[in-house]
């Protein structure tokens, strides 16, 4: 008998897909979120933005360089499901979400200024 933190071989693959499928669409949602909050940042930061502002976007640049990629935590929840830890895999997942969230306002932000360069 299987209780709520053991699946069966069968039942991985296919609860993995369903949860990366359910991740993305998490990350999709909070990207427009970010990508917001980034645009508000660095607005503030050119228009010589407080302290406050500085001090947080200064942190945001430190995390994403020591950061690990979402591909990290898209293998950390795999590896969670494969060692039927759920604590892991939900800390995995959150992970991952918000770190697609990231790179993706994070390549918004690139091609916008790409774009406004070439103007």
């Amino acid at each position: 008998m299987h209780n709520s933190y053991e699946m069966t071989p069968a039942e991985a693959p296919e609860r993995l897909s369903g949860e990366l499928n359910a991740a993305a669409a998490l990350e999709a949602a909070e990207t427009d979120q970010t990508a917001l909050e980034q645009q508000e940042m660095d607005a503030a930061a050119q228009a010589g933005g407080t302290p406050e502002l500085e001090a947080e976007q200064q942190e945001m640049d430190e995390g994403e360089r020591l950061g690990y990629s979402s591909d990290y935590y898209k293998h950390e929840m795999a590896a969670a499901i494969k060692n039927d830890n759920k604590i892991a895999y939900e800390n995995a997942k959150r992970n991952y979400a918000e770190k697609v969230a990231k790179e993706q306002a994070k390549e918004m932000e690139r091609k916008a200024k790409n774009a406004a360069s070439k103007k």
